[in-house]
Formats: C-alpha cells, sequence, structure tokens
C-alpha cells in the first residue's frame, strides 16, 4: 500500500482536500478568479507538494494551467505592485522552471523580485504589509515575501536577499513579540495611528492564530533553504522551537 492510498494518512486527506478543490475550479477559476494572488497560491503550492509526493501529473498540470493562463511568453503578468501579498503565488514558479525549463517562468519571477526595490518601508526598513496599510508590518508579510526572496536568492545567486530576509524577520519578531506569553501580536503600526495600535506599543490587541500560523510556516520553509552553514539557520531554530513551545501552552487540553 503506497503513502497515497493508506487509509486516514495525511497525504490521504491532504489529497482528498485538492481534488475537492480541483474538481470544482478550474485552474483559472480559483478564487478570486483570473488573478495573480495568494489565495490561489498557498493552495497551488499545497498542490506541487502532493505532485512531489505521489508523482501524480494531473497535480503538476493543474499548478502549470493555472501559471500558463496568467503568464505570457515573454514572462509578463498582471499583479499588484503594491503589496508583499502579490509575491506569494511565486514559489509555484521555481518548481516549474525546474521541471520544464521554460524561461517564462523565471522572467516572471524576475518581476516580482522587483517588488523588493519598490516596497515603501518602515523607518527602519520593514516592509509595509500593502500600500494602504502605511507603516504596519503583519506577521503574514514574512510568508507572502520570505520563502520567494530565499529560493530566487539561491536560483540567481542574489546573497543581499538572504540578508534582506533576515533582516524582515528579525523586524517583525522585534516588535510583535510579546515577552509574557511567547506569542506575536498579528499586526504593528510604527506610527501609532490605526485604531486598534497599543499606543505604547503599536500592536494590535490581539494574537491571531492564523497570522501565527504563516509565521511558523515561513520559518520551517526558510529554513531549508538557508546553507547548512549559516548562522541564520539556527537563530531560526530556537524562534521556531520557541513559538511552537509557547502556543503549545495554550493548546486546549480536551480538543488540542
Amino acid at each position: 500500500m503506497t503513502l497515497s492510498t493508506k487509509k486516514g494518512s495525511p497525504l490521504e486527506h491532504a489529497e482528498k482536500l485538492a481534488q475537492t478543490i480541483m474538481k470544482a475550479h478550474t485552474p483559472i477559476e480559483l478564487p478570486p478568479a483570473g488573478r495573480w494572488h495568494y489565495h490561489q497560491g498557498v493552495f497551488l503550492c499545497g498542490v506541487m507538494k502532493l505532485y512531489e509526493s505521489t508523482w501524480n501529473e494531473t497535480y503538476f498540470n493543474y499548478v502549470k494551467s493555472y501559471a500558463d493562463s496568467l503568464i505570457d511568453e515573454y514572462g509578463n503578468l498582471l499583479f499588484r505592485r503594491d503589496e508583499l501579498d502579490a509575491i506569494q503565488a511565486g514559489l509555484i514558479l521555481f518548481p516549474l522552471y525546474e521541471r520544464t525549463g521554460e524561461k517564462r517562468y523565471v522572467l516572471a519571477a524576475e518581476k516580482l523580485r522587483g517588488l523588493y526595490r519598490t516596497l515603501n518601508r518602515t523607518s527602519e526598513g520593514g516592509f509595509w504589509h500593502k500600500d494602504n496599510y502605511a507603516y504596519q508590518m503583519w506577521l503574514d508579510g514574512l510568508y507572502m515575501g520570505g520563502p520567494f526572496a530565499l529560493k530566487y536568492a539561491k536560483l540567481k545567486d542574489e546573497e543581499e536577499l538572504v540578508d534582506m530576509v533576515i533582516q524582515q524577520e528579525h523586524l517583525m519578531r522585534k516588535h510583535t513579540k510579546d515577552e509574557k506569553t511567547g506569542l506575536y501580536y498579528h499586526a504593528w503600526d510604527e506610527r501609532k495611528v490605526m485604531p486598534w495600535a497599543d499606543q505604547k506599543t503599536g500592536c494590535s490587541p490581539e494574537f491571531w492564530a492564523r497570522s501565527f500560523g504563516w509565521y511558523v510556516l515561513a520559518l520551517a520553509d526558510m529554513i531549508e533553504d538557508l546553507p547548512e552553514q549559516h548562522e541564520g539557520r539556527k537563530m531560526w531554530k530556537e524562534t521556531l522551537t520557541d513559538m511552537l513551545e509557547s502556543v503549545a501552552r495554550y493548546q486546549d487540553q480536551d480538543t488540542g
């Protein structure tokens, strides 16, 4: 019995979930339909992982169809130029290029990489989450922009992108971590002008499990993309361990 057919395995559940969504939507119909967006990107990254676990060509072709519907032969694609969210779906470009060798996937990745040069920043250099969220850093942003930057850095040998991601994670942790609980606030407003911003810390009032999850996922993925000898691996492993131990203390004992 293979992993993909073993009853009750995580892989079986993942396949059933993916197949349900794939039957409901063609790739270009994935909501929000017709857009290059992290909603599709997160799901398609999961579909690509299913392909890498099962070698079922249906999964690869589904991801490729989405990319090919939005990227022309010159690597042109339409995406939001003012937010970190636009970058995340670019993670599918690397396995597509590795498998097919089609240059348009690299050209599209180059366009997404360009956002790091133009996104607005806080006084310390932290990326605004979006232009209309001025001077705000959100936990979500680490996953939206971090893993892509490291994979692009490896592809193009851009060491400065590695340093950039390390700085972004440091700033986000510096401003959102609550030392008392070990948890991270969802967002931080440098100027403390948002209605939700604490006037002393600039942080949002809540710990949001979803955004905490984005951060944990980002660290887990990014650790793998740092060279073995890089000092950042040790730092991120310690941060990840601390985050998981902290959130476990607040886990419901009965339901998990």
